[in-house]
């Protein structure tokens, strides 16, 4: 018996128009009115995710996988029971490098967005999550200063060819994700959303074996890989479908509420 199922939101539980499809809702709320802890795992922020939650009716003392897994949050915002950020060395790290690179750049901390200006992609990001943009400066972040995650952020022919310029040293002092074909998320070694999704379940008592998680791109490879049933969205990558325990049909064709009555509700 799972449960627990833990979802990725973009391309995954959101049909592409950003919208959760009336089957996939109604799949939830009947795995939920079992029982089972449903939580969305996801790189957007607690906040960002409000309207989606409210629209899922998720009680209040449910939890949210957030940042990519730098964070757990408690969805009444009174616990938080996971949290791996970075700080204002890492920033400044990436930021020499962004110069480098010539790469566009954004960061998350407790305050929200902040960036030292407006660019296409930044735009997305806070039109996407209903939040507004810190202008700032970036020598004015103490090394001490609490970040959430940083991301490079540009068209993705360009980020592609700056992912391949990354050093060696980078990969050995983030997690890099890309989240989309123009995000790039650098995190605290320790923030994924399995780390987070496996914390979670420890706090709840639940067994490795009764988790089910969905996904369709790269951030979402170790919760697919590791959970007792991981599935990958007939629209996911290739490099995760191999990982996947079971294929379902694409988010646009309601994937999550074909494997949830499959698996769950054996219709």
């Amino acid at each position: 018996m799972y449960k627990l199922i833990a979802l990725d939101m973009d391309e995954t539980l959101l049909q592409p128009d950003k919208t959760i499809s009336k089957a996939d809702k109604e799949a939830l709320q009947k795995a939920q009115k079992m029982g089972i802890h449903v939580v969305l795992a996801t790189g957007r922020p607690l906040f960002g995710i409000k309207r989606f939650i409210d629209e899922l009716e998720l009680p209040d003392n449910e939890y949210a996988v957030c940042f990519n897994g730098a964070e757990v949050n408690r969805i009444d915002s009174k616990e938080m029971i996971y949290n791996k950020k970075l700080n204002g060395k890492d920033l400044h790290y990436l930021v020499d490098l962004s110069k480098k690179l010539n790469v566009n750049m954004h960061g998350f901390d407790k305050k929200g967005c902040f960036s030292e200006k407006m660019s296409k992609y930044t735009e997305l990001e806070i039109t996407l999550n209903h939040i507004d943009l810190n202008l700032v400066n970036y020598n004015d972040f103490e090394d001490d200063h609490e970040i959430i995650k940083l991301m490079y952020i540009d068209e993705p022919d360009y980020l592609s060819n700056v992912i391949k310029n990354l050093p060696k040293d980078a990969y050995e002092r983030f997690n890099i994700v890309q989240s989309a074909p123009f995000f790039l998320e650098f995190l605290n070694p320790k923030a994924d959303k399995w780390y987070a999704i496996e914390a979670l379940a420890n706090h709840l008592g639940i067994k490795n074996d009764e988790i089910m998680t969905f996904g369709d791109a790269h951030n979402d490879y170790l919760m697919v890989k590791n959970a007792g049933l991981g599935i990958a969205m007939g629209n996911a990558v290739d490099s995760l479908k191999k990982v996947a325990k079971f294929v379902t049909v694409p988010n646009y064709e309601n994937g999550v509420a074909y494997a949830l009555n499959k698996f769950i509700f054996n219709k």
